[in-house]
């Protein structure tokens, strides 16, 4: 081997440089290695929401309002019955167990414990809040929300029933038509996926950062230094902090995944792949992991 014109033959030598070549090949290597066979799929019924938390359990909430619980394996745990039966709109957990839940049509959301027991239930009724397109949880204890009344993000205090940030965006969307799909608060970020117009990211506090322009988003996930997007009935893997990346689309058996149904939930951990469609949770294993 020749370095700089020199001749190297020390094979202690080789091997680290061999190795330190390696290394700095690996990140692009590995960025395309994501590859899933199916291990395990079960009947559920029309899904109108989802959600993952930290201990990888999954919640799934059905046309008649039912919020189940299952394990990484599929396993089902537990099942919160509401008695004011309603549609759910969003699930969001917390890092302390907490699960919750809006109902658009009711502008209501609830709080359940790590046991899905109910453990408060509250109403946007507050003169600065128009129409609760979509909420989540805010790492502060406090909700995130989009205002489709006057196009703006705001943050909500509960304890103070008071609106503490708001972000207007309509010089943004630029008055287009908009369909706001979906809206998380991820490592000090929030992320509002507009379907028309791609994925807008704000600090924290409320400040834009940047726009993605990934236009007919049908779901939207990050994980890691990754974010996920269906579009175009197809699983894509980008870098969530470096787009320069070239994006990966998702395999299942060596061939790109393909979703056919909607509305499709997705959600990625380092072993598995849960797909939920409107008729099944279908569990894929991550055959390239080790």
């Amino acid at each position: 081997m020749r370095l700089s014109g020199k001749q190297i033959s020390n094979p202690y030598l080789l091997r680290r440089i061999g190795t330190c070549l390696l290394i700095l090949l690996l990140p692009s290597f590995t960025w395309s290695q994501a590859n899933y066979t199916l291990e395990k799929s079960i009947p559920i019924k029309s899904v109108t929401s989802a959600a993952i938390d930290q201990k990888k359990h999954i919640y799934i909430a059905d046309n008649d309002g039912n919020i189940i619980q299952y394990d990484s394996l599929g396993k089902r745990l537990l099942v919160f019955s509401p008695d004011k039966i309603g549609t759910v709109t969003a699930l969001a957990t917390s890092q302390t167990m907490r699960l919750f839940v809006f109902y658009r049509d009711f502008q209501e959301y609830v709080m359940l414990n790590r046991f899905l027991d109910q453990t408060s239930r509250q109403k946007f009724d507050l003169e600065g809040i128009g129409f609760v397109r979509l909420a989540t949880l805010a790492s502060d204890n406090n909700l995130w929300m989009f205002d489709e009344n006057d196009l703006s993000i705001k943050k909500y205090n509960p304890q103070l029933n008071k609106v503490i940030t708001k972000v207007a965006l309509d010089l943004m969307l630029g008055g287009q038509q908009h369909e706001v799909i979906y809206l998380k608060e991820y490592q000090n970020l929030l992320y509002l996926v507009d379907k028309n117009s791609g994925i807008w990211v704000f600090d924290n506090l409320g400040n834009f950062k940047k726009k993605l322009v990934y236009k007919n988003i049908q779901w939207f996930t990050v994980v890691g230094k990754f974010m996920y997007i269906i579009q175009a009935q197809k699983i894509k893997k980008l870098g969530l902090y470096d787009v320069s990346k070239q994006e990966d689309v998702i395999k299942i058996d060596g061939k790109a995944a393909k979703v056919d149904s909607l509305p499709a939930f997705l959600f990625v951990t380092p072993t598995r792949l849960y797909h939920i469609s409107s008729t099944q949770l279908a569990i894929y294993r991550n055959i390239s992991h080790k």
